[in-house]
């Protein structure tokens, strides 16, 4: 019988509050097995909606790893990418394969968006019928839809008419949005990232979904010449804001956007840049984050 050598290590530190989303895309392009948040301190949060995350000012992060002991260039590209100098109380210890695998079964459950449309983990693909399903792992919270950012796009993308519409996922990360938008009837999607362990998660994820075919993906915004019926960006706003004129080249006439990755204080310099080129007719908040969406002036 051949030996399992796999290593599982687990990762621990306190992050802010505004360096949170940034600090998600990193640990998901290395495609960690499970996360968890929790917040710490005298800040309470109430009891959240299902599906949601509530967000606290102090983080104390979890992240599990398989065959990864050594986690340094994962802890210094967090550092180098956002507004911190070390990873506050940082433990990096392995972990029994038993315990993070009942821990994640017992944690996973299929999610709903909007009315048809779930998310189900490998070990629950069963009674689908009626369903849109994405078959996505519980992992990080941008990945699998707990995020509200992801949430509030894939509740868009569920409400929205994408029958035979052409989409660009502009930040794609795990390819959920990507994915999604296929399922609910979308023609095809160019998927794009700038970290190429995001490219590779949302490939294998299109693959494990059987949407390789309808799905383009990509790492560079250069190589995309054709225009889009329908544009949807979870980034954060600073790249946002840079992208406004180059999202409105790239949609077609009367064409919708859905902007996320936005935080609640934000919500007016995101305007601001898009007001000459969209009409932003929709805000939604959860949890202190947003989605905006509209059409093309």
């Amino acid at each position: 019988m051949t030996k399992n050598n796999d290593e599982y290590h687990q990762i621990e530190f306190n992050i802010a509050k505004d360096d949170l989303a940034e600090t998600e895309k990193i640990l998901e392009s290395y495609q960690p097995l499970s996360i968890s948040m929790q917040g710490f301190g005298e800040e309470k949060i109430y009891e959240p909606l299902p599906g949601e995350m509530p967000i606290w000012e102090k983080i104390r992060v979890k992240a599990m790893y398989q065959n990864m002991k050594n986690l340094s260039d994962l802890e210094n590209e967090i550092i180098n990418k956002t507004n911190i100098k070390i990873l506050d109380n940082k433990v990096i210890k392995a972990i029994g394969k038993k315990d993070w695998q009942e821990e994640w079964i017992q944690s996973s459950k299929p999610m709903r968006f909007g009315e048809k449309l779930w998310i189900y983990p490998d070990h629950l693909i069963d009674n689908l019928e009626g369903k849109v399903c994405v078959n996505l792992n519980p992992g990080l919270a941008f990945g699998t839809g707990s995020h509200p950012t992801t949430r509030l796009c894939l509740e868009w993308l569920e409400k929205s008419n994408l029958d035979q519409k052409s989409v660009l996922d502009y930040g794609c990360g795990s390819g959920i949005l990507a994915i999604s938008a296929i399922k609910l009837g979308a023609k095809c999607v160019t998927a794009i990232d700038l970290d190429p362990q995001a490219v590779i998660a949302s490939k294998n994820n299109a693959e494990k979904n059987h949407v390789q075919q309808e799905i383009e993906i990509t790492d560079n915004n250069k190589t995309i010449e054709k225009n889009f019926n329908i544009i949807v960006a979870n980034i954060l706003a600073k790249p946002l804001i840079e992208l406004a004129p180059y999202f409105y080249k790239k949609l077609n006439k009367e064409g919708a956007i859905c902007l996320s990755g936005i935080l609640e204080g934000q919500i007016n310099i995101i305007k601001d840049a898009y007001l000459r080129y969209f009409n932003l007719s929709e805000i939604k908040i959860k949890d202190g984050w947003v989605m905006m969406s509209g059409i093309k002036l």
